[in-house]
């Protein structure tokens, strides 16, 4: 303690305080570079994490609209069914409006004639209803391969995000068990 000249009040020079050593930098420095690696790895599983959640609600979506698919090519078949019957039924009333009309007007359709004309139609109708299926099957198809590509597609990223995931996770993990080692390594330093 130093006394200050004439006035008789003493005053410290000394506040007490100890000023930290190289030594404790070195050391609060590896500690915080040790917080930072560990960090940085909980940050790579972290974003793991939720890269797999985005990930399955991609799956999810698209399994989904590959039975959307599914679904519409099963309702195409079954409006084909549909459509032919109809085109069927069509072509019988229009022979048998065709008959009443030519009866009404005093035209007697008989024998070969008769079924020639039918014939005719009944081609005609056949041909429709082989143009309707075609075209419902070939639709039905291209719905078909449509799901299974998105059904393929969702698996292929499943497998691609999984695999970068885990190259994430293993470089994360290098990383900072490097970082962690090089602060035990200068915390050793600062300590001798």
């Amino acid at each position: 303690m130093g006394s200050s000249a004439g006035s008789g009040v003493q005053t410290s020079t000394n506040t007490g305080a100890s000023k930290p050593s190289d030594t404790n930098y070195g050391q609060i420095g590896a500690g915080i570079q040790a917080g930072t690696s560990l960090a940085s790895i909980y940050g790579v599983f972290a974003q793991t994490s939720v890269d797999k959640i985005y990930d399955e609600i991609e799956q999810d979506r698209l399994d989904f609209n590959a039975q959307r698919r599914r679904e519409e090519a099963e309702r195409l078949r079954e409006l084909s069914k549909e459509a032919t019957m109809r085109r069927q039924l069509q072509a019988k009333k229009m022979i048998g409006s065709q008959k009443a009309s030519l009866a009404g007007q005093g035209v007697q359709i008989e024998g070969e004639t008769a079924e020639i004309f039918e014939q005719e139609e009944i081609q005609i109708t056949l041909e429709d209803v082989e143009a309707i299926r075609g075209n419902a099957w070939r639709q039905a198809y291209g719905l078909e391969v449509d799901a299974m590509n998105l059904r393929f597609q969702a698996r292929a990223e499943a497998v691609q995000n999984y695999n970068k995931a885990r190259s994430r996770e293993v470089g994360g993990l290098l990383s900072g068990a490097r970082g962690i080692g090089s602060a035990l390594s200068d915390y050793h330093r600062s300590k001798g």
